[in-house]
């Protein structure tokens, strides 16, 4: 249900307004909106009187917004936007077969988008935007249908659905294996290790599970897949990375896995949508798509015992 009419100002009138908080200037929105400053100064005070609250104290010749206007205003523009990418994905695509793909940018550049295209061969009727995205967002608030999400099943008002675990496998490169023989999991400690900061206790855990004492790690630290894959590539050490990202690298030899072991990451991959979008046809099969790439790519060098 709507708010009342006298609690929804005109489009044009919230446009000058968070034109005329970003740019903190009357005179400045009004030649960034090709207006009068004397158009934005009226239709800002039409606002104020409208929500009976003063957005800007006005003092001589200048304006400053007030907490309250501060406040508004980031709601709004929030609001603003949304409307603007509502509009732009209807233009782009106005049938209900679109689905706006959120990704975490290893996976989806190392992983997604190069099979991609398959899925788009195979369902024609349905178009993909893909956006990425590093930490869990409101749907609400921004344009997207679902997303690839690594963590727990937990997002605040929304549906998940399993779609893998993540196995964590050692990995470098064939001239570092030459340098640094590697004939058990002790021999781990004795050479550059690379961490990652979005897997922190992944040398640790592995190291454990391979009943290898010790005090404690160094080595550097990367906070991105794909760039800890360049370093280990580059010799700069042993890398533990997603064994879905790998399978180009392994049988090109870009990389070698020097240990048959790998440890699972606490966390998981899950497919993650809007409770208030509803289990769409598109969704659907997106799900089975990515459910039948995954089983495809079991790579596991090794088991995890």
């Amino acid at each position: 249900m709507l708010a009342p009419k006298r609690l929804l100002p005109s489009l044009s009138m919230l446009s000058i307004f968070e034109a005329a908080a970003r740019r903190g200037s009357f005179s400045a929105a009004a030649e960034e909106l090709c207006l009068s400053q004397s158009a934005v100064s009226r239709q800002i005070k039409c606002l104020e009187s409208q929500l009976e609250h003063e957005l800007f104290v006005r003092d001589r010749k200048t304006v400053r917004i007030t907490d309250a206007g501060e406040r508004y205003a980031k709601a709004i523009r929030e609001a603003l936007l949304l409307i603007a990418n509502a509009s732009i994905n209807l233009r782009a695509s106005p049938e209900r077969n679109t689905l706006n793909l959120a990704i975490l940018p290893s996976l989806g550049g190392s992983w997604l988008v190069p099979r991609l295209s398959g899925f788009l061969e195979e369902n024609p009727d349905i178009k993909i935007n893909l956006t990425t995205y590093t930490e869990p967002f409101d749907f609400h608030k921004e344009n997207i249908d679902v997303a690839i999400h690594f963590g727990s099943d937990r997002w605040n008002n929304a549906e998940t659905r399993f779609l893998m675990r993540e196995k964590l496998i050692p990995v470098c490169s064939a001239e570092f294996l030459k340098k640094h023989p590697l004939g058990n999991p002790e021999t781990v400690l004795d050479v550059p290790l690379i961490h990652l900061t979005i897997r922190p206790d992944a040398w640790e855990r592995w190291l454990r599970s391979q009943d290898v004492e010790f005090d404690y790690l160094t080595g550097m630290m990367i906070d991105r897949f794909e760039i800890a894959i360049k370093a280990a590539q580059c010799g700069m050490g042993l890398a533990l990375i997603p064994e879905i990202l790998l399978s180009d690298y392994l049988a090109n030899g870009t990389l070698a896995c020097p240990f048959k072991t790998c440890v699972e990451s606490e966390g998981a991959y899950y497919l993650v949508w809007s409770r208030d979008t509803g289990y769409l046809t598109a969704l659907s099969r997106i799900y089975d798509w990515l459910e039948k790439e995954i089983k495809a790519c079991d790579i596991s060098p090794a088991n995890t015992d």
